[in-house]
Order: C-alpha cells, then sequence, then structure tokens
C-alpha cells in the first residue's frame, strides 16, 4: 500500500495549497470570522491572556508560531502574526486526512487485492473536499479539533488491537488535546468514545476489557486536568458542555453554536451578486448554505438539495453500522468497535436532528466519522468494480468541490479598498483627536497661566 501513501501525501499537499490559496489570496483575513484570530495571538503575545475568553490551544499555537517567525526574520510583529496564523490554518488542518488513511489500510489487511480508492477517496473528503476548505479561515479551532478527532480514532484502534502503555497514553493525549482546542468537536468526541467504549467491553477479550477500564479513568482524569485549564479562559463553554452531556434534550432546541455563540455559516457557495469582492464592493454579505455543502445557485434555500448531506450522513452511517453488524463474527473486535462508534456519530452528528444552525455545524463535525465510516464499506466491499465505481464517484465529488471553492479564491467580508478607507478613516480621527488635544491643552495651560498670576499677585 506504499503507492496509497504517496497519494494521500500528494491529495494532503493538494489540500494545503488549496488552503493556502485562500489564506494568502488576500492580505485580509477570509471569511467573517478570520481576524478574530489575529486579535487572541496578538493579546497572548503582548498581556500573556486571550483578549476574549476562549480555548486556548490554537491561539497558543499560533502566538508561538509568530513569535518564533517574528525572531527569526526581524518581522514586525503584527506581520508575524498574519503570516503565522495563515499558515497554521493552512498546513494543520489536513493532516486529519492520515489517521484516516491509516486506518482505511488497516481494514484491508487481510483484502487479496487492496484498493488505493478505498484510502485515497476518505481522506479527500476530509482534507481536499469544500466541507473542510469552507472552514478556511472562520473555524480554525474546529478545523484544528478535527485532527485531534481522527487522531482520537486511530489511536483507540491501536489499543484495542495491541494494548500498551504507550497506545493508551496516546489515545488519552488526543482526548487532552481535544478539550483545549474545541468544545464542540471534544463533544462529539465523547460521544464516539462512549459507544466505542460500551462496544468493546462487550466484544474485546476479557483482559483488553479490564485494560478498557484503566485507560477510560486515566482518561477521565486527563480530560478533567484539560477542562480545569480550559475553565480558567472560558467557564461558559464548558458549563454549555456539561449541559449538553447531562441534558442532551436541550443541545436540541439551543440556537447556539457548538463551540460557542452561532454567527450564522460561513459564506457558501452564494450567487456572484452576493459576493463582496472588487468587482461588487456595494453588494451585501449573505451567507450561503452550510459551509462547502450547498450546490453553485442555491444560496441556501430549504429543499431536496438542502437535505441531500444528511441522507449523505444517515446513509453511510448507518450502512457501515449494519454491514458492521451483519460480519461481527469475522471482524476484529478493534475494527468492530471502531466502526459501531464511527456510524452511529455520524448518523447522530450528520443526520440533521437538531437546530438547523447548529445541524449546519455538526455536519462539519460529522466529516471525520462519515469518512471513517465510508473507509470502511469501501474495504469491505469484496468485488473490484462495484468498489472501485463507489470510490471514484467519492473521489471525484471530493475533489471536485474542492476545486470549485478553492477557485473562487479569497471572500473576505471587505475589500482591500474598503479596509484603505477604514484606515483613513482612522487616521483622520487620530488628526482631528490630536489637534483638539493640542487645543484643550493650550488653553487649560492659558487657564492655568491667569490662575497662577493671580494667586500670586497679592503677594507682589
Amino acid at each position: 500500500m506504499r503507492s496509497s501513501l504517496l497519494l494521500v501525501g500528494g491529495v494532503c499537499a493538494a489540500a494545503i495549497a488549496a488552503r493556502a490559496w485562500l489564506q494568502f489570496g488576500t492580505p485580509l483575513a477570509p471569511g467573517m470570522n478570520g481576524a478574530y484570530y489575529f486579535v487572541q495571538a496578538r493579546a497572548l503575545l503582548e498581556t500573556g491572556r486571550l483578549g476574549i475568553p476562549d480555548l486556548p490551544l490554537t491561539f497558543w499555537l499560533q502566538a508561538g508560531l509568530a513569535r518564533a517567525i517574528a525572531v527569526l526574520t526581524g518581522w514586525p510583529q503584527d506581520d508575524a502574526i498574519v503570516f503565522a496564523v495563515k499558515l497554521a490554518d493552512s498546513v494543520l488542518p489536513p493532516l486529519a486526512a492520515l489517521p484516516v488513511a491509516w486506518l482505511a489500510i488497516r481494514w484491508q489487511r487481510d483484502a487479496a487485492r487492496p484498493s488505493w480508492l478505498a484510502v485515497l477517496a476518505p481522506a479527500a473528503v476530509v482534507c481536499a473536499s469544500a466541507a473542510p476548505l469552507s472552514m478556511t479561515g472562520d473555524f480554525q479551532k474546529n478545523s484544528l479539533a478535527l485532527v485531534w478527532l481522527a487522531a482520537t480514532a486511530c489511536a483507540a484502534h491501536g489499543f484495542l488491537a495491541a494494548p500498551s502503555p504507550g497506545r493508551a497514553a496516546a489515545a488519552v493525549a488526543c482526548l487532552a488535546l481535544l478539550g483545549l482546542t474545541h468544545v464542540g468537536v471534544l463533544g462529539a468526541a465523547l460521544v464516539f468514545l462512549l459507544v466505542l467504549v460500551a462496544t468493546a467491553a462487550v466484544t474485546a477479550p476479557p483482559p483488553v476489557r479490564r485494560r478498557i477500564g484503566l485507560v477510560a479513568l486515566a482518561g477521565a482524569a486527563t480530560l478533567g486536568g484539560a477542562v480545569a485549564i480550559t475553565s480558567r479562559y472560558d467557564a461558559e463553554r464548558v458549563q454549555r458542555l456539561w449541559r449538553a452531556l447531562t441534558a442532551p434534550s436541550s443541545v436540541v432546541s439551543d440556537r447556539r453554536g457548538p463551540g460557542g455563540p452561532g454567527f450564522g455559516p460561513p459564506p457558501g457557495l452564494a450567487p456572484a451578486e452576493f459576493r463582496s469582492d472588487a468587482a461588487n464592493a456595494t453588494a451585501p454579505v449573505r451567507p450561503g448554505p452550510p459551509p462547502g455543502l450547498g450546490v453553485p445557485g442555491f444560496p441556501g434555500r430549504p429543499g431536496a438539495l438542502r437535505g441531500l448531506p444528511r441522507v449523505l450522513f444517515l446513509g453511510v452511517g448507518l450502512g457501515a453500522l449494519a454491514l458492521a453488524l451483519v460480519r461481527r463474527r469475522t471482524l476484529p473486535p478493534a475494527d468492530f468497535a471502531v466502526v459501531v462508534a464511527a456510524g452511529v456519530s455520524a448518523a447522530i452528528l450528520g443526520g440533521g436532528f437538531f437546530e438547523e444552525q447548529k445541524a449546519q455545524r455538526l455536519m462539519l463535525i460529522a466529516l471525520v466519522p462519515a469518512a471513517l465510516a465510508a473507509a470502511f464499506l469501501l474495504a469491505q466491499t469484496r468485488r473490484d468494480l462495484p468498489r472501485a465505481i463507489a470510490g471514484g464517484l467519492v473521489l471525484a465529488f471530493a475533489l471536485g468541490s474542492g476545486a470549485l471553492y478553492a477557485a473562487r479564491g479569497a471572500r473576505p467580508v471587505i475589500t482591500a479598498a474598503q479596509q484603505a478607507e477604514l484606515r483613513s478613516s482612522r487616521r483622520c480621527s487620530r488628526d482631528r483627536s490630536g489637534r483638539w488635544s493640542s487645543r484643550i491643552t493650550a488653553s487649560s495651560g492659558g487657564r492655568r497661566g491667569r490662575s497662577a498670576r493671580t494667586s500670586r499677585s497679592p503677594a507682589r
């Protein structure tokens, strides 16, 4: 399967290039919330604290990278921050494809004729399709957390297949990273792990079951430490996650996004008249369909196309779950537990059972378990032709949608001309405030002088 790994590396490189094109294709921040990460990184560098309460790991990484770039290059701090944030968001999220590809290879280890499409197609969905590319700039914490989620599935599978202290530590470390990165993806990971542990407790050999309990305790303790650290930065998000776990019905009606207050989905594939670019600077900015899940010309209108992603998530998740149950006697316990957890998670997160705005965000998180479920389905398809057709369609859709999304280029909320106008207005405001301050100082100085002369006159 060396050729498959090379192809996956090529897809990851293409995804990095596409994200870099979106990030560095504009001097501004792409999307609606991209500048937020500049502000947080600068606050860390200047004050040692976040400017706005949030989970800290993403900003720690970006601020540390910015400091290293500034030291090595001598750039001004603001330039180093912009470059570091854009570089991190371009390079790190596509790495989620590597754990997915590793599991896809593992699930074909007994196949007489392994298929490279069964490895490449799920990896492309996770890193190079329109959905992950649409998170560029706006959802940087979410994007990074998906890497930890994919790594968690991979580490859990490795531990169940051959328990060892190192593999247990890897799974626990991934959980801690999730606890410091994104509350919504952490909640999805807990759903995944709860299903996995419940399944493994029934199907795994007795020695493995005992070790599962020990690792679960270690994971709970480590997660508690991560949550304690996170509470110092954003206690409200931790409280919402706790309410979601203890009262799941509250999640269905809560209109806030899984990672914080909802600001609406990032711009989808909206028509040109709603774009904010140099050729159409006066057009209003209007959000499109769920990020990367829409079709050109359908800016979030309800209908069959709007429900298609939910059907796909449900079909892939429930299909993998059904196939795993049918072949449970021949599947290794580690494969069975991970596939059941991936199928259930994909169906719950991507099935659209929540309020609309929250459902759109959860679909982005469902990409990883859905890709794992798709990898299992392709690996278990024993006939070459159906597997080649299905894998080819998935790969073509992933790469085609990603290419269409990247071809539109960066979509900052304001244009460069508007930014220049704002800077000019700010300088003008400063100049005016400076002149008024000088007049006030001179006037007050004159008054102080007259007052002083008056107070001294009796002495003379």
